[in-house]
């Protein structure tokens, strides 16, 4: 965005929220059309320059806090309200929430481990710039041949990488295979085992927790056959960076 049009969404924003000009005031006073106005206002919102807080005294949050911390042993929770349970919607205010979380935590000479899928996508596209020094950003888990860029893991990690000025380290593998020896041999090459261990060593890990529905990325990738899906759906209760937890152990 050139300096003229940001002169202006600024300009534009300033009068809305902060004098409560109307839009047709703003309009006449910039000397564009009201859908004009409307647009810069929606620019504001989309490029972070407006940021709306809603607090609500209705939500008891420090309950449901408490309630979350007790129940899963947690040190800290954070609560993202959405105004709508649509899936696309409900995953950008978690990404929010997690990206402001994560602005807080990280430190120089962290090393902060990034897992993938739509959700994560978000947390990466809303995390704030924050200069690190001595620190890097790793791919903890391998990808899936055809996803698109809301769940690619080279673009996520890249995106960590950008707004905490770090570098990025991707690992360059399918998340699953068909057979052991295809593993093994994964497992040998020594700058794979590198960026393994980089993501096993970090300090910070941020994923999701998935489950095996319709809607899952793996499956719908049909790396997982539909015999296997039936002993997963079975005895699952999620999966954590393409491992599948029995809620006694992990296979892949």
């Amino acid at each position: 965005m050139d300096a003229d049009k940001i002169r202006k969404v600024i300009e534009a924003a300033k009068l809305y929220y902060q004098l409560d000009y109307s839009q047709n005031e703003i309009a006449a006073m910039l000397g564009v059309s009201r859908p004009t106005v409307s647009r810069l206002l929606q620019q504001a919102k989309a490029e972070g320059i407006v940021r709306i807080d809603i607090q609500d005294p209705t939500e008891d949050v420090e309950h449901l806090k408490h309630s979350l911390r007790e129940k899963f042993q947690l040190k800290q929770v954070v609560i993202a309200y959405t105004p709508t349970y649509d899936d696309d919607i409900v995953k950008k205010y978690i990404g929010q929430a997690a990206a402001g979380y994560l602005h807080e935590l990280v430190q120089d000479g962290d090393t902060i481990g990034a897992s993938w899928g739509s959700t994560m996508y978000q947390v990466a596209l809303h995390l704030k710039e924050k200069t690190l020094k001595n620190s890097f950003v790793v791919q903890l888990n391998g990808g899936v041949s055809d996803a698109d860029i809301r769940v690619s893991p080279s673009e996520i990690v890249h995106l960590f990488g950008q707004a905490f000025h770090v570098t990025p380290y991707f690992m360059y593998l399918p998340a699953i295979v068909d057979h052991i020896l295809v593993k093994q041999a994964m497992l040998t090459d020594r700058h794979i085992r590198r960026v393994m261990d980089m993501g096993k060593n970090a300090k910070i890990a941020v994923f999701t927790a998935g489950a095996p529905t319709p809607d899952s990325v793996l499956v719908n990738s049909n790396y997982i056959r539909e015999d296997e899906l039936e002993v997963i759906r079975s005895r699952a209760v999620g999966d954590i960076c393409s491992g599948i937890s029995t809620g006694t152990g992990t296979f892949a």
